[in-house]
């Protein structure tokens, strides 16, 4: 009887102790499965907070980029409207001021629409703004009775224009830079 006694226990301390090793391996394997998966999500936020950082940076020059050919463009047309040039030669001085710095709308759009939809309102304003400078621009192609004009009122509505325009590109450019900033 005592031999018996013996081996339940042997069998029990081993029952036992195997409990424990179960026990203990599947508590650190919870635990390391908890802390990889924490990992994991946080390296996903970063990765994501970088693409909308280097996304928001592109559609920044981008922006930027369209500031600087719709000032060039609107120096050259006030010329035109002030009538100290033609309006070819105000096109021709634009044209060769800004041939190398092609801008790609769609991008501009998509990026917004894709990254930045919170902009999309300030992006919505700039476009308005310039659809007005582009008007009044065709209108006084349009009206022009000579290859120079010198009419002041249409002049002061595109300085007006142009001023507007440029603020909405600054709204714009400070609301990419505010979104860039908060998904940091």
């Amino acid at each position: 009887m005592e031999g018996l006694k013996i081996v339940w226990t042997i069998l029990g301390s081993a029952t036992f102790g195997s409990a424990l090793s179960f026990l203990s391996v599947y508590l650190t394997n919870a635990a390391s499965f908890k802390n990889l998966r924490y990992q994991v999500e946080q390296e996903e936020k970063q990765k994501d907070r970088e693409l909308l950082r280097e996304k928001g940076e592109h559609l920044y020059e981008l922006v930027e980029k369209w500031a600087q050919i719709l000032f060039i463009k609107g120096l050259t047309f006030s010329d035109f409207l002030k009538g100290t040039s033609s309006l070819e030669a105000s096109k021709n001085v634009f044209y060769n001021q800004t041939k190398d710095h092609q801008l790609d709308f769609f991008k501009v759009e998509m990026i917004v629409g894709l990254y930045f939809p919170e902009a999309h309102e300030e992006y919505q304003q700039a476009q308005k703004s310039l659809r007005l400078v582009n008007r009044i621009e065709l209108n006084a192609e349009k009206n022009a009775p000579s290859k120079s004009a010198d009419n002041k009122k249409l002049l002061q509505d595109y300085y007006e224009a142009q001023a507007k325009l440029e603020e909405d590109i600054k709204t714009f450019k400070r609301a990419i830079t505010n979104l860039i900033r908060n998904h940091n």
